[in-house]
């Protein structure tokens, strides 16, 4: 497989996807430690967590559609491939939904609270 480049950019535009995640990853994770070691709550950085959430999903499942696509067919049938297919689809349904997620996100950018009902917010 490693002969045709349109393989090779499959796999190297998915390696950038994935890559994209690690720093803020790291970040997300000392601010994390930081919350924890001052016995602060993790809900501080809400919005910043939700927001990875939200971009980890997409990548996952940009990567592994792009699994699907390097493997064709075989990729569908019952194995590491297919379970890694459901599992990215799962994170984008999985609470908060990035639909939700991106609610909140949006909320927070224009001063609206959380919540998703709220009075007069129906």
């Amino acid at each position: 497989m490693s002969d045709y480049q349109a393989i090779r950019q499959e796999l190297g535009a998915a390696k950038v996807l994935v890559e994209t995640l690690r720093p803020w990853r790291n970040e997300l994770a000392a601010r994390l430690d930081e919350l924890w070691r001052a016995g602060k709550p993790q809900s501080e950085i809400l919005i910043p967590l939700t927001e990875f959430k939200v971009h980890a999903a997409e990548v996952a499942n940009k990567v592994a559609a792009a699994a699907l696509t390097v493997t064709g067919g075989y990729g569908y049938r019952r194995g590491p491939i297919e379970r890694s297919f459901r599992d990215a689809r799962a994170a984008i349904a999985i609470g908060p939904s990035n639909v939700i997620a991106r609610d909140w996100i949006g909320k927070s950018l224009v001063g609206l609270p959380l919540e998703l009902f709220y009075e007069g917010g129906e």
